[in-house]
């Protein structure tokens, strides 16, 4: 019986040259959060162990996560369970969505489409277990080419793009505008509609 490897970084990954992908300055990305809190935030908090996917095993650094569209930062808060018909009210009251914008250049290790081959890696590490998508952040992050982050296919919509950026970069992103997603009734009932689910009185 023989066992199916591990999809971890490759022995060589610190001498590969990375495909990467450069969002230029004057960019907006979006990020959704509780609204009583500052929009930038990177985690987890200092002694907090890891509860996303490229964060740090060994809590060297932190990472902020945001989408590239409105819809990708929608689907990865909001529709992690495939099963639920109807979203709550509440909850979208107490979150909002804020533009930020790129103050700078980034620069992304390509997770996703020819990336993954020419970084040894496969799908499986972006819709398998945190235990496998962990240690690929923690290679990306100490890469020598020192990247601000990684981007990839949104797990839940995968028209759409998620960026997990490392907080070396965290000068590199600034607040631009914010709303409560209720409050927005232009972009809600266009994502309600997108994604085939209903709202809670």
């Amino acid at each position: 019986m023989t066992t199916k490897r591990r999809p971890s970084p490759p022995a060589n990954f610190a001498t590969r040259s990375v495909p990467t992908v450069t969002i230029a300055a004057g960019v907006s990305v979006v990020r959704i959060h509780d609204h009583t809190k500052h929009p930038i935030w990177f985690g987890p908090a200092p002694g907090a162990r890891p509860r996303n996917r490229f964060d740090d095993p060994k809590g060297k650094y932190r990472v902020c996560y945001m989408g590239k569209t409105l819809e990708a930062a929608f689907v990865e808060v909001f529709l992690r369970d495939v099963s639920i018909p109807l979203l709550s009210r509440a909850d979208l009251v107490e979150r909002a969505a804020t533009d930020l914008i790129t103050t700078r250049g980034i620069t992304l290790i390509q997770f996703h489409g020819n990336g993954l081959h020419k970084l040894g890696a496969t799908a499986q590490v972006l819709n398998g277990s945190y235990s496998i998508s962990r240690p690929w952040g923690r290679a990306c992050w100490a890469h020598p080419s020192q990247p601000d982050g990684i981007i990839y296919r949104a797990r839940h919509d995968d028209d759409h793009f998620s960026i997990a950026l490392f907080d070396r970069a965290k000068a590199a992103i600034a607040v631009s505008a914010a709303t409560t997603l209720v409050a927005d009734l232009t972009e809600l009932p266009a994502l309600l509609v997108r994604y085939g689910v209903g709202l809670t009185p």
